[in-house]
């Protein structure tokens, strides 16, 4: 399909020369600058890192939990994830260096806030998606003061253990597209009609470097 741009949206199945997530029968738009975040934040990792990892997460928050609160609780369990797992990797080799970009979306019916994450790391210090799922889900079930079994979820678009890209492997590029297709289903325009003003289309919050 032909790419086509019209006040920073995206038409088409391709952008930058990469497959983009549209939906079913190319259906959805994407954001330009969204989508231009997500591909500069995978590619600078893939130049400070031999190996970079990307995950994929969906978190439903409770549906009787005011909508602000809700997204400073969201702000909450990433800023303690990132703590936990950068504390944790203290002594290692390897410095983590995670970003997590996250997106905002309501339902047509205006009750359902949600999340998604895209988290992209260093691949050498993190090989395992459910490293990042695990801690997401520990913080959530403190912050959110529930338990949040089936609201945090790992997205199929993993494929396992997360998408590990290889600077120095023959799937290099294969990889990358990989991951920014999966990543890109954040940039779509669809249910961000409702958000709520102020709220971003596409945050980034990252770990303290060594």
């Amino acid at each position: 399909m032909q790419l086509r741009i019209n006040e920073n949206i995206i038409h088409g199945d391709t952008y930058r020369g990469h497959s983009i997530n549209n939906g079913i029968d190319s259906r959805h738009t994407c954001y330009k600058q969204s989508l231009d975040k997500i591909i500069d934040e995978i590619k600078e990792k893939t130049i400070k890192h031999s190996k970079t990892h990307v995950t994929r997460l969906d978190i439903h928050p409770p549906v009787d939990m005011d909508t602000k609160k809700q997204s400073e609780a969201m702000t909450r369990v990433i800023e303690s994830t990132l703590r936990e797992l950068s504390r944790r990797h203290r002594s290692s080799a390897h410095d983590p260096d995670i970003s997590v970009l996250r997106t905002t979306e309501v339902g047509h019916n205006q009750n359902n806030q949600h999340f998604h994450l895209a988290i992209v790391s260093n691949g050498n210090a993190i090989q395992n998606g459910y490293t990042f799922h695990e801690a997401i889900k520990r913080h959530s079930d403190r912050i959110f003061k529930t338990s949040m079994s089936g609201r945090v979820n790992y997205s199929s678009s993993n494929n396992g253990t997360g998408i590990m890209i290889n600077r120095n492997s023959t799937d290099f590029e294969e990889k990358m597209n990989q991951a920014i297709y999966a990543a890109s289903y954040l940039a779509k325009t669809n249910t961000k009609e409702n958000l709520r003003k102020g709220t971003h289309k596409l945050s980034i919050s990252r770990s303290f470097n060594k």
